[in-house]
């Protein structure tokens, strides 16, 4: 799961350098996409979390054909879901850009990358439901090959077609984007194949166009709350945007560079993460609350260390780091001062992460929305008095995520110790 996400992140960072060299607009035009973009994204990510959680759950307590069918109704209305997301992307996308502020050039370019993108869908909810099967059941070397054939294949084809390479047509924006719809089916439909080809849940193509609509409503209920929070979590970013935008539309692309180097070692630790998901699950299914509490804090441990390598190599090296990204002397001068609050920032976020999966696995799916209420009023209220009034541009941005992470980080890692889900239950076991 580590190369997995690693290798997708891999991915997102190559196409914004490749973006950056190419046209320092271009890298402001998909930032303004990519935020809105994973906002509603978020929903068809909650629904494959939830997904995860009633399968894994399923098999810790040995109801292979409980998680069956849970997977095969899955399979059948996220694709569903997917096409609806392809229609609206296509359609409305330009919209929704204007919405957040994007105007004159960096729009145009927007546009045309978002309806370019949309076509990801018609291959995404296959591949997305396959990942949650695999996920679930511990097989993780599947998903991590589509990953790395998806990466590889991206980045040839982002470098033939963003700059006209090898004679390939030179497509700027548009040509990052066909690159990812290219090489997210290739990777979609080899782990589809792969996942009917295992034996754990022997699924079935008659049981996915036969589905169970019952067991899609579980899969729907359990995630509604994963799903608010996701959305809660991802409508911060498209309001710093539409901040940033009001301040200095070209702000919005160093905003872009700032995220892409935060999320490395999200990238990184995610990976851990799903597996205390997965872990934690199949401990609470099989009703072994020790090993649940275990399996989460060395999760943690792992993140955070993760966060310290990642650190001490922003540290070391910022402007080489940066340069990855633009060559523009002022805008590496600006980022490098801002790296030490970018790196602060990175380890309560990974404990807020950890700590987010690890409680869901247990099936209790609200409390990470209940927070994630109190983060968003925050950051909307925070990003308009640090950037609007203070005009604190980047650095009210990252001192504002370092807060909201801080306190929700902790108080996550506090519930998921001493929560009712736990340690109750532990002392009635310890008692009997």
């Amino acid at each position: 799961m580590v190369i997995q996400f690693l290798s997708e992140y891999i991915l997102t960072s190559t196409d914004m350098a490749f973006i950056g060299h190419y046209r320092l607009e271009g890298l402001a035009a998909i930032n303004n996409v990519i935020q809105p973009f994973f906002f509603l994204l978020s929903l068809f990510f909650a629904l494959s979390q939830g997904a995860t959680i009633l399968i894994s759950q399923s098999i810790g307590a040995g109801n292979k054909e409980q998680a069956k069918k849970h997977a095969q109704a899955f399979f059948f209305f996220n694709q569903i879901l997917s096409l609806l997301y392809f229609l609206f992307w296509f359609f409305l996308g330009e919209n929704v850009l204007v919405l957040i502020g994007a105007r004159g050039e960096i729009l145009g370019l927007g546009s045309v990358f978002i309806r370019n993108l949309s076509f990801i869908f018609l291959f995404m909810g296959w591949g997305i439901s396959a990942g949650a099967v695999f996920q679930a059941i511990g097989k993780t070397f599947p998903i991590m090959a589509a990953a790395l054939i998806k990466t590889g294949l991206n980045i040839f084809l982002a470098w033939a077609l963003i700059f006209g390479n090898l004679g390939f047509p030179q497509w700027g924006v548009g040509g990052s984007a066909i690159a990812s719809v290219i090489s997210e089916a290739v990777s979609s439909i080899i782990l589809t194949i792969l996942v009917f080809r295992q034996k754990e849940l022997a699924l079935s193509w008659k049981g996915v166009f036969r589905p169970v609509y019952q067991f899609y409503i579980k899969i729907v209920k359990i995630s509604l709350p994963i799903g608010a929070e996701s959305l809660l979590w991802g409508i911060g970013p498209v309001i710093i945007i539409a901040f940033l935008n009001q301040v200095n539309p070209i702000a919005s692309g160093h905003y872009g560079i700032i995220n892409v180097l935060i999320v490395l070692s999200v990238y990184i630790y995610m990976g851990i993460s799903i597996a205390a998901l997965t872990l934690v699950g199949q401990a609470t299914g099989a009703k072994k609350h020790r090993e649940a509490i275990a399996a989460g804090n060395l999760c943690l441990f792992y993140s955070l260390f993760v966060c310290l390598l990642i650190g001490a190599i922003f540290l070391s090296f910022p402007k080489a780091v940066l340069s990855l990204f633009t060559k523009d002397p002022k805008t590496l001068e600006y980022l490098a001062s801002l790296m030490l609050l970018l790196v602060f920032v990175t380890f309560p976020k990974a404990v807020n992460i950890v700590a987010g999966n690890s409680i869901r696995g247990t099936g209790d799916t609200k409390w990470m929305f209940y927070t994630q209420i109190f983060g968003t009023l925050f950051t909307l209220v925070s990003a308009w008095f640090f950037i609007v009034q203070f005009k604190w541009g980047l650095r009210g941005v990252l001192f504002l995520v370092l807060l909201d992470e801080v306190i929700r980080g902790g108080v996550n890692y506090m519930r998921f110790l001493f929560g009712p889900q736990f340690w109750l239950k532990k002392r009635q076991l310890d008692v009997s």
